[in-house]
């Protein structure tokens, strides 16, 4: 299973918290993870001994977890910290929300986290946000008009 091969590569905290992200419910992939590697051995080993050979990724995934929920528990970047900050709702908030809850996983402080989402948009979209506004506002303004010309 994945939480095993994570822990038995030494892999990177980001793959955890994309891990335990990605789960509905951490606490019981864990569960399954143990009965994963119990369930592997041959009949004839020792229980205790698979137990013992098991405590160490264990605590790794464990201290991930502990990590995963500590950073979950974080001030987070919201819409309107965007609104704010002077983006329109549009397609542009799915894409600043997504990378801000990725910077989030990554265990940023939320004003780091818009910040970076701001310059994000800017860059994934190549306009400035006043001329997004503006445009917004235009078509607010003439929507019947650009209705018209479309049909």
């Amino acid at each position: 299973m994945k939480p095993n091969m994570l822990a038995a590569n030494n892999a990177h905290i980001r793959s955890y918290m994309r891990m335990y992200d990605r789960s509905v419910c951490p606490e019981d992939l864990l569960l399954l993870a143990k009965a994963d590697h119990l369930g592997r051995a041959a009949p004839e080993h020792d229980r205790e001994a698979l137990l013992s050979s098991y405590a160490g990724t264990e605590s790794r995934l464990r201290e991930m977890l502990a990590l995963y929920y500590d950073r979950m528990s974080q001030p987070c970047l919201m819409g309107r910290d965007l609104v704010e900050a002077g983006l329109e709702p549009g397609p542009s908030f799915t894409a600043a929300l997504a990378y801000a809850h990725k910077l989030r996983l990554a265990g940023r402080p939320k004003e780091e986290q818009l910040k970076q989402a701001l310059s994000f948009v800017q860059r994934a979209f190549q306009v400035s946000f006043f001329a997004v506004n503006a445009f917004a506002a235009f078509c607010r303004e003439n929507y019947r008009k650009l209705w018209y010309m479309a049909a």
